[in-house]
């Protein structure tokens, strides 16, 4: 996988595993749904794993195209839980094709599921923030280095707000943003990074 991949979010949101005793009016069945939707997920993270891209293609279309149908009356917590697992189906598959080199499809399905994921945590959540570190590693691959360096920094930004600036778990982001900046031909810039995650490993051990 490409190097800058690092951290993809692929598997299911166990919390939609929460959804299991609601049904709504037209006897549509939460908890089957879901049910089947975890296991197509699951399936479908066993066969990338296994690089079988092509089961796990099928698997991922078919929980995205369930998660796509599920029907808009519901409560608002139903709503929440419903529309991350759409957002995870979109990530996976996204995930799937960057690994693939198919760029455009995991770009359009990365900012789809960033636009959920805004709505549902909020622009400053880790979530976001590693929704960004994904589709800036998709712009670098698509040497679209200049949007790519942004949502870097946005990314890095957030986690570091959130986490602080020594937390070790910072060293992901700066890693591929050193990364990107190597490309750019800007070594002294990518130099820092790179020591300020030797320094923050260091601490960790």
């Amino acid at each position: 996988m490409n190097k800058q991949c690092q951290n993809k979010d692929t598997h299911y949101n166990k919390g939609c595993s929460s959804l299991n005793k609601d049904q709504l009016d037209n006897g549509f069945d939460f908890a089957k749904e879901l049910v089947l939707w975890k296991k197509r997920v699951e399936e479908g993270n066993a066969a990338y794993v296994d690089r079988r891209y092509s089961k796990a293609e099928i698997r991922f279309c078919e929980a995205l195209k369930q998660a796509e149908s599920w029907p808009s009356k519901a409560t608002v917590e139903q709503r929440v839980e419903l529309d991350s697992c759409l957002s995870k189906s979109q990530n996976n598959l996204a995930a799937l094709y960057h690994s693939q080199g198919k760029y455009a499809f995991a770009e359009e399905l990365y900012l789809k599921s960033l636009e959920i994921k805004k709505r549902l945590t909020g622009e400053e959540s880790a979530e976001v923030a590693l929704n960004l570190q994904n589709i800036a590693a998709c712009y670098c691959s698509k040497r679209k280095y200049a949007e790519a360096e942004e949502l870097f920094k946005r990314a890095l930004q957030i986690r570091t707000n959130i986490l602080g600036q020594d937390h070790p778990d910072l060293t992901t982001t700066l890693k591929n943003y050193a990364i990107l900046l190597r490309k750019l031909e800007r070594p002294v810039e990518a130099e820092q990074l790179e020591a300020r995650c030797a320094a923050l490993a260091e601490s960790k051990s």
